[in-house]
């Protein structure tokens, strides 16, 4: 689920930015985050019920709205 998640926030900021490197940073902006909160699971020894995989496919999407309000700035703004 967390795989098919990132691949569909790669299309759609690559979509709608139009910019392929804006999808490609955004995407390891986006597994970077994904990746801190689950090496945060297993640091504080939780173990990976039905929640907690429910919880880490909703970071993706809040990790998402984030950067792609910032790549949308970026590729909007008037001084590159």
């Amino acid at each position: 689920g967390m795989l098919i998640s990132l691949i569909i926030a790669f299309c759609c900021v690559t979509l709608f930015t139009m910019n392929i490197f804006m999808g490609i940073f955004t995407t390891i902006a986006i597994a970077s985050v994904v990746i801190a909160v689950l090496c945060l699971l297993v640091a504080f020894g939780w173990q990976l019920g039905a929640m907690e995989a429910i919880a880490s496919i909703m970071v993706v999407g809040l990790s998402v709205d984030y950067s792609v309000h910032l790549a949308h700035a970026y590729v909007e703004s008037k001084s590159k």
